[in-house]
C-alpha cells in the first residue's frame, strides 16, 4: 500500500522531475513511478481479460490529509515535520497543503484514511475533475503559479493519457 497526501494524487500525475530538492525529487519520482507502473500493469491485465480484483499490478493507495513519505523528503516541511511551508508562509500559519488535501477529498467525494485502488482513483479523478476544483486544490500552489502544472495538462493526463488506457480497456471488457 502506498500512503499519499490527497493532493499528491494530482502532483504524481504531472511530475516531470522538478522539485524542492534532490531528496524530494528522488522520493517524488519513486512514488510517481510506482503508481504509473502499477496503473500500466493493471491496464495490461484488463486487456488480457484478467478478472477484476485479480490484477497483479493493482496497487492500493491510502489517501491522507497529512504529510506522507514525499513530504518527508521536502526541505519546506516544518521543524516537526507535520506542516508544510511550501506555499511560502510560516509553518505556524494554517497549512495550505491540508486545505488542498481536504478540497480534493471533498470535491471528489473521497475520504482521508480510506484506501482505494490507484486505478479507481484515476477514474474518480477523471470523472470528477472540474476547473473550479482544480483552482480550489491547486490555485495557490507555487508549481501551478509557475505554469509547471495546469488544469488542461491534468485533465489531458487523466482523460487521454494515463486514464485513456483504462477507458479503452474498460470498453474492451464491457463488450464481452
Amino acid at each position: 500500500m502506498i500512503r499519499i497526501r490527497a493532493h499528491h494524487l494530482f502532483c504524481t500525475l504531472l511530475y516531470e522531475g522538478r522539485g524542492y530538492s534532490g531528496a524530494f525529487n528522488t522520493q517524488m519520482a519513486e512514488t510517481a513511478g510506482a503508481l504509473k507502473d502499477a496503473l500500466k500493469c493493471a491496464q495490461e491485465d484488463v486487456l488480457k481479460d484478467v478478472p477484476a480484483g485479480a490484477q497483479e499490478g493493482e496497487v492500493t493507495v491510502c489517501l491522507l490529509d497529512s504529510p506522507d513519505e514525499i513530504c518527508g523528503a521536502c526541505p519546506k516541511r516544518s521543524f516537526d515535520g507535520l506542516r508544510c511551508a511550501a506555499d511560502g508562509r510560516s509553518a505556524a500559519l494554517p497549512d495550505a497543503a491540508v486545505r488542498m488535501d481536504r478540497a480534493l477529498l471533498a470535491g471528489l467525494h473521497l475520504h482521508a484514511g480510506q484506501s482505494y485502488t490507484y486505478r479507481e482513483l484515476i477514474r474518480i479523478a477523471a470523472d470528477g475533475l472540474t476547473h473550479p476544483l482544480y483552482d480550489e486544490v491547486c490555485g495557490t500552489c507555487s508549481w501551478s503559479r509557475k505554469g509547471v502544472c495546469c488544469f488542461e495538462r491534468l485533465q489531458e493526463r487523466l482523460n487521454d493519457g494515463v486514464a485513456g488506457g483504462l477507458r479503452t480497456a474498460d470498453a474492451h471488457t464491457a463488450g464481452k
